[in-house]
């Protein structure tokens, strides 16, 4: 356990990225954390110091810095949604819903793009909007984000899914992010990028929040 405790703490150094990346991509087998999921794109461990109840930590087996550098290899964003999915169908705990959460800017710890996957926390208000008005921040032929009708925190948008096209929809959430960074300074505030899991959850595609600031309730 001091072993890890001691690798976390490097690897949170501003160094250390690459290296973190380079370790999942090359040597998944020899980084001494718990794993519970390894495929060509991603892999899944339980937290070394863990926050939330059931935490997990999911990461692209590749070097990626941050959210906006994800943006040039957006495959690997659709693999770790469908590695939740997978993980909340094979691990009871799951099952009746879970958050997935990645930190970028300044709140972001270790320079190595990764989520984090946990239940009994849930940072948003669920929020579906059946039909996205015309006055979106951003809208394009995959996404229309738009601020939250009910919001937890001090900025809080919602990526709303237009049409099914899983691919192009990811591709903008992140194109989404590049462009509110730009208007609101997301990377110097801080930010996360949240996407709430129900029970009873039916959507194909998932419905992203950005949150920044401070917590309202």
């Amino acid at each position: 356990m001091r072993l890890r405790a001691l690798l976390f703490h490097i690897a949170k150094s501003s160094f250390m990225g690459a290296s973190v990346g380079n370790a999942f991509r090359f040597l998944p087998w020899a980084i001494p954390v718990k794993k519970v999921f390894c495929s060509r794109e991603t892999l899944a461990f339980h937290h070394p110091q863990p926050c939330y109840k059931n935490h997990l930590i999911l990461s692209p087996r590749k070097a990626i810095k941050n959210l906006l550098h994800l943006a040039a290899d957006n495959s690997y964003f659709e693999a770790i949604f469908q590695a939740a999915q997978h993980l909340s169908g094979t691990f009871s705990q799951y099952g009746d819903g879970f958050t997935l959460i990645a930190n970028g800017g300044k709140k972001q710890e270790v320079q190595q793009v990764h989520f984090h996957m946990f239940t009994d926390c849930e940072l948003v208000n669920v929020c579906g909007i059946q039909e996205p008005p015309d006055d979106c921040f951003y809208r394009d032929a995959s996404i229309c984000i738009l601020p939250h009708p009910n919001p937890n925190w001090t900025f809080h948008f919602i990526v709303q899914p237009i049409g099914n096209s899983t691919q192009a929809y990811f591709q903008s959430v992140l194109l989404g992010i590049d462009l509110l960074n730009a208007e609101y300074d997301l990377v110097q505030n801080g930010y996360s990028l949240v996407y709430h899991h129900p029970s009873n959850a039916t959507d194909a595609l998932p419905i992203f929040h950005i949150i920044s600031g401070k917590k309202l309730h």
